[in-house]
């Protein structure tokens, strides 16, 4: 006969390999699908190769899950070339094409 510390203790296999595969299969959490948004979103605004990447070593230090947050919190923007130490005309024309005026 089951007792219910059996039953107890499958609820809680079932469970902890549940929490594993929505962790490990969830969408969005870096890997390529954000690297395919930042591109996506790299072009749309007009960047160039090489300010897509500048901007990408700064997404990258600012918000590593998800470097496409740069595109739409400027506060990121902001942290990360405050200490990258870039020329700032390059800061300047990065925030213009981001943000605008």
């Amino acid at each position: 006969m089951e007792t219910p510390a059996v039953w107890v203790a499958a609820a809680a296999v079932a469970l902890a390999l549940a929490g594993i595969a929505v962790t490990v299969l969830a969408p969005g959490r870096g890997g390529p699908r954000a690297g395919r948004l930042f591109g996506e979103f790299a072009e749309a605004s007009g960047l160039t190769p090489a300010e897509a990447k500048r901007l990408r070593r700064l997404a990258d230090r600012a918000q590593p899950d998800n470097p496409a947050m740069i595109f739409v919190r400027r506060s990121l923007f902001e942290s990360a070339a405050a200490g990258e130490g870039l020329n700032p005309a390059d800061i300047a024309d990065l925030r213009r094409k981001l943000y605008g005026p």
